[in-house]
């Protein structure tokens, strides 16, 4: 421990930063040697543990204050990686024609997410474009999921594309 610690002006000088890192554990070594003379080496000790009481209440304050922004963080993310994986497959929905084989189609799209029955109406694309009443020509429908959205192709007995459409907040 140096017996001189610098004057105050220098301590905040921005040229000596190692030295005002020093200055600065000069002065709380002697605050804590008049503290021991004074109160005994016992308080210093309780000085310290409420110390360390109030840095991890500080951590926790800020960890609970930190936490709902990064939880938002992380949810709008997913909400921009949700986004640009429906357009990418939007823009290959667009690409399928009438009569595609389903090779075709999951080369163009992926695997789909789920695989079910087509129901009792046909479209292409959207509500705009109805093809009528599915007379059995639709056998399954294959849906590619999405946050708010799903991309179903529906297929023929022979694996041929007969349907597509484009679901919104399902």
């Amino acid at each position: 421990m140096p017996s001189a610690c610098l004057p105050a002006t220098a301590a905040l000088d921005p040229e000596r930063k190692s030295r005002s890192l020093m200055n600065a554990r000069c002065y709380v070594a002697k605050y804590l040697a008049i503290l021991v003379a004074i109160n005994g080496a016992r308080d210093v000790e309780m000085g310290f543990a409420r110390w360390n009481e109030v840095r991890l209440m500080r951590r926790i304050l800020l960890g609970v204050t930190l936490a709902p922004f990064a939880v938002a963080l992380i949810a709008v993310a997913a909400l921009i990686v949700n986004d640009q994986l429906d357009k990418r497959t939007g823009r290959s929905f667009q690409r399928i024609q009438l009569g595609a084989t389903e090779m075709a189609v999951v080369a163009l799209m992926g695997k789909p997410d789920t695989v079910r029955p087509c129901g009792d109406n046909l479209w292409w694309g959207g509500d705009a474009d109805y093809l009528g009443k599915n007379d059995g020509r639709c056998v399954t429908e294959a849906r590619y999921e999405y946050f708010l959205s799903a991309w179903a192709v529906g297929y023929s007995a022979d694996h041929d594309v007969v349907s597509k459409y484009h679901y919104f907040s399902e």
